[in-house]
């Protein structure tokens, strides 16, 4: 998956469970916002695999591996990773599962290389230790989905540039220390409420950098009336 489909599925899964589950409600709730996206902060595999209650549930993970369509999952928590997604015909079996014949290693969570991390910070100003933890790692595509002030208050706008430029140079540093996979792609995206009540509305403005901390251009990949960078 690409950062820009990424960004596509984010926006139709906060749209529709608005709209069933009054998602937009929350969005000042921290504990019930992550519980009602991401899932709880605690380690446990896809439902699929397991059951469908474990406490690693993901409303958003569940969400994702569907748009994927077939042979993918997902992990809360993995390697302290708020949510990992990977394909299911790409996780390595221990290197001693000689000795273990018995044991079924397809319900284990092992990818070679993850497809997608994602990290969700709840506040803005803070979200470069997440950023830290993603430029740390390993994955194809590395999400960070954070958030301002509302709309209308004075440091919102700027906390939105700032947070970009802060991941931007981030990359760059990384990059000139240890090159990673040049195809690896960053995607920012930080939500706003525009509005309050039952008019509440969510605006994300993404960001998409190269491995090398390059932003790439909006027209590029920007083909969402609705999202603004």
């Amino acid at each position: 998956m690409k950062a820009r489909e990424f960004i596509d599925v984010w926006e139709k899964f906060v749209n529709e469970k608005s709209i069933k589950d009054r998602l937009l409600s929350n969005w000042n709730n921290k504990s019930k916002w992550t519980e009602q996206t991401i899932g709880y902060a605690c380690a446990g595999s896809c439902p699929s695999d397991n059951d469908p209650q474990s406490e690693g549930h993901s409303p958003f993970g569940e969400y994702l591996i569907e748009a994927l369509r077939t042979g993918w999952r997902y992990q809360k928590e993995y390697k302290h990773v708020d949510l990992v997604i990977a394909r299911k015909d790409n996780m390595r079996r221990p290197y001693s599962w000689e000795a273990h014949e018995q044991v079924l290693w397809s319900a284990h969570f092992h990818p070679i290389i993850p497809e997608i991390l994602i990290e969700q910070e709840s506040s803005c100003g803070i979200s470069w230790q997440e950023m830290e933890k993603l430029i740390l790692l390993r994955s194809r595509l590395k999400v960070l989905i954070t958030y301002t002030y509302d709309k209308g208050h004075e440091q919102s706008e700027n906390l939105n540039h700032a947070t970009s430029r802060q991941f931007k140079a981030m990359l760059e540093d990384a990059w000139r220390e240890c090159p990673e996979f040049e195809e690896t792609e960053y995607l920012l995206i930080i939500g706003q409420l525009d509005e309050a009540g039952e008019d509440a509305k969510a605006n994300w403005y993404c960001s998409i950098f190269s491995a090398n901390g390059t932003a790439v251009p909006k027209e590029a990949w920007m083909d969402f009336s609705t999202l603004k960078q």
